[in-house]
């Protein structure tokens, strides 16, 4: 996918500045929690809230648990987000029933004719923890392995 085909969202932050919203930009920046996660999870079991005051937020990430349902996790956007300060991700309920819309184009079949490598980099995008573009480049190699142990 070439970065001319990823859908953007324009969003104003506090300070009246105009910043994008993509989905891989709010994943790249997901709090230091959430490391482990692939992409499909993120899209599917978080969703997006913003806060009364990012102060508030740390504070109830810290108290004490509390009679009832328990609390969803709720993860900090890293400082390099342009919304870092007014919003935050909470883990969806678990048994939740949600369908992944991932916005843009289609992946690649891997049946199609020159699209076998594309197929495969997709599927690790979405099922690989990275943070940026070189997190993934390494797994070249063992991807190959695995789609010959597939065979």
């Amino acid at each position: 996918m070439k970065a001319s085909d990823e859908h953007v969202t324009l969003m104003t932050t506090e300070q009246g500045q105009v910043s994008k919203r993509t989905q891989c930009l709010d994943y790249m920046h997901r709090g230091m929690d959430l490391e482990s996660m692939c992409l499909y999870d993120f899209i599917a079991n978080m969703y997006e809230v913003h806060n009364q005051s990012s102060h508030a937020v740390v504070q109830n990430m810290e108290e004490e648990p509390r009679q009832g349902q328990p609390c969803n996790l709720c993860s900090l956007y890293q400082e390099a987000h342009p919304f870092h300060a007014t919003c935050h991700r909470i883990n969806k309920t678990e048994g939740h029933s949600m369908l992944v819309n991932i916005i843009g184009v289609w992946l690649p079949r891997e049946s199609e004719t020159g699209t076998h490598n594309l197929h495969y980099a997709s599927l690790l995008v979405l099922w690989k923890p990275w943070h940026q573009q070189s997190d993934l480049k390494g797994c070249q190699s063992s991807s190959t392995k695995n789609r010959q142990i597939k065979s």
